[in-house]
């Protein structure tokens, strides 16, 4: 996915939550519908790993910016 597309998601959530709900649960699925962007779900059979501990897209207890 484009880093356009994820900036016109995040501003599109981020005005959500400052002008309709201080909820960013209720946010973000109109922001995705509204981007038509479709969220990527786990568990997949397509992610390698263990959900909750080190997957494709996530290790447990790594340090940002590593």
């Amino acid at each position: 996915m484009r880093s356009s597309r994820i900036h016109a998601l995040l501003n599109r959530w981020y005005l959500q939550i400052l002008t309709h709900s201080t909820s960013d649960q209720m946010g973000l699925p109109y922001a995705l519908w509204k981007e038509n962007i479709l969220p990527y779900t786990l568990p997949d059979a397509n992610v390698k790993g263990a959900v909750h501990s080190v997957t494709d897209f996530h290790i447990r207890g790594q340090e940002h910016g590593e």
